[in-house]
């Protein structure tokens, strides 16, 4: 037998005795959702067939227990990549990035236990920047920027999600117009 022909029959051989394991289900939208697991891996890939659209729209691995782990990507409807993002125990946990579905970067930031944590960036379609800030737990507590089409409006502090201190607001040139402050 040639080489190729071994690795073809060696290919399908595994194929005879490794089952997926599929379930379909529909989402809130009415759509047809297949989700497909690979025994060996559990490496988990889910389609939806609405008629218009069939694409993976999300894919990652499960430990035994069914619980989100490692890496997972979740994409929008027409296929491009929506978020990229680490869990560990069906939170997330880790650096994440998500996407619009023109491609462009939305937002980017670390989570810690299903919670946006430390410094993050959002951004518009057309690659401006529309606030930058410090989480904690989920809230916003820190220092803050405010943007419009990529020029700052307002900046200041929050104190786990309520403005403190002193505000700075902005013309649409970025000219400092007043200061407002807000009390602890």
């Amino acid at each position: 037998m040639k080489p190729f022909s071994i690795l073809v029959f060696l290919f399908c051989f595994h194929l005879g005795f490794c089952q997926f394991t599929q379930e379909t289900t529909i989402d809130g939208f009415g759509n047809i959702v297949n989700t497909i697991t690979h025994p060996d891996s559990n490496v988990f890939y889910q389609k939806t067939n609405d008629g218009v659209f069939n694409n993976i729209v999300s894919e990652g691995r499960y430990t035994s227990n069914k619980k989100k782990n490692g890496w997972w990507r979740f994409y929008h409807q027409k296929g491009n990549l929506k978020s990229i993002g680490f869990y560990h125990q069906n939170l997330e946990n880790g650096y994440f990035k998500n996407f619009h579905e023109n491609g462009e970067i939305e937002s980017l930031g670390y989570c810690q236990e299903g919670k946006k944590i430390g410094w993050w960036e959002f951004f518009d379609e057309q690659r401006n920047i529309e606030k930058r800030g410090h989480y904690v737990n989920g809230i916003d507590h820190g220092y803050w920027h405010f943007f419009n089409e990529g020029i700052i409006y307002k900046e200041g502090f929050y104190t786990f999600g309520n403005p403190v201190n002193t505000w700075r607001f902005y013309n649409e040139k970025g000219e400092l117009t007043r200061v407002e402050g807000f009390l602890d």
